[in-house]
């Protein structure tokens, strides 16, 4: 047990790892059961559209496959986590889990839906994306709770996937409100979803900077410095190596400062730990939630949703303390 408690010691990079005392002893031994192993990788599983009927593309999700993929999770020792707590390496799932964090594009009504009652009244719709997470972490405490929100603000869930649903657009305050208040995150997708490939500096700031604005002008306490990258293509490394140094280092526009503290890819693969040497805060894969079959592979059904049932150690396993790290031998 004592020597499970210690490994991390003396290895290049990892400090703080805190001999155990008498009083720790047992908390070790259980260590030694559950084999942490905090540099694994962290599937970030990202969602889009919602729809009851069968999916005809990579970026839409039956909501009852939504419904099936909490259950694997839970079912498979995951624990939801926000981003935020990746990004801080602040990761306070508890021993033996394995944590997971899910994050939704392009705020489509679908994700989030207010029914309305005769009085005014506003219910989260139980099928919507949001109604399905607040019903399964409500029937499993212990499954952890949180979810990001890439949302435009100038479509804040308001449209559906054929757009003929609704328009909620005036809900938008209060559907910010709702996500804040009940443990979710509210993340940059750009002003107006445009691709930030090869734009003007000033295109490129507004897109960015612009977008929190608006939003925090729905929620003053929406951040919005998580940057979910549209289509995942970042700014041209040869054109305009600068924007890609704003992404890490911030930027002043019209008279404020932005800083961003990560941004997310539209990736085919779990997450680095931010432990890893791997890590980039700028560079966060993903796991797109389809069965991407005919477009290659390299989604959930396909390809990730196997590994990660067949081979647990790949994945990061918490020691239950976000002050310590701790790795296999």
């Amino acid at each position: 047990a004592e020597r499970a408690a210690t490994t991390a010691a003396g290895l290049p990079g990892v400090s703080g790892v805190i001999p155990p005392t008498a009083a720790k002893t047992s908390a070790a031994a259980q260590l030694v059961t559950l084999t942490p192993n905090e540099v694994g990788v962290i599937p970030v599983l990202m969602y889009h559209a919602f729809i009851s009927g069968q999916p005809t593309d990579e970026w839409t999700r039956n909501l009852d496959d939504f419904r099936s993929d909490l259950q694997f999770l839970y079912d498979n020792d995951f624990y939801v986590i926000t981003m935020r707590e990746l990004l801080d390496d602040a990761i306070a799932a508890p021993p033996g889990k394995h944590p997971v964090v899910l994050t939704f594009d392009d705020s489509p009504v679908n994700q989030f839906r207010f029914l309305i009652g005769a009085d005014g009244s506003l219910t989260v719709d139980p099928d919507s994306g949001v109604g399905i997470m607040e019903a399964f972490y409500t029937a499993h405490p212990d499954f952890g709770r949180g979810g990001l929100f890439g949302t435009l603000p100038q479509s804040c869930f308001f449209t559906g996937v054929d757009g003929t649903e609704s328009d909620q657009i005036d809900l938008c305050s209060q559907k910010l409100n709702f996500l804040l208040d009940n443990g979710y995150e509210v993340g940059n997708h750009t002003l107006t979803h445009s691709g930030i490939q090869d734009v003007s500096d000033d295109v490129f700031k507004e897109e960015i900077g612009g977008a929190i604005d608006a939003l925090q002008a729905f929620d003053p306490r929406v951040e919005a410095n998580i940057f979910v990258v549209p289509f995942g293509m970042y700014p041209l490394a040869d054109s305009h190596p600068e924007q890609r140094e704003w992404m890490q280092n911030g930027f002043d526009w019209n008279g404020k400062s932005y800083f961003l503290i990560g941004s997310l890819m539209v990736g085919a693969e779990p997450a680095y730990s931010p432990v890893s040497t791997e890590w980039d805060s700028r560079w966060i894969a993903r796991i797109q939630m389809c069965d991407c079959t005919a477009q290659g592979g390299g989604g959930w059904e396909d390809t990730w949703q196997a590994i990660v049932a067949d081979s647990p150690t790949l994945m990061y396993v918490s020691d239950g303390d976000p002050n310590t790290i701790t790795i296999p031998n």
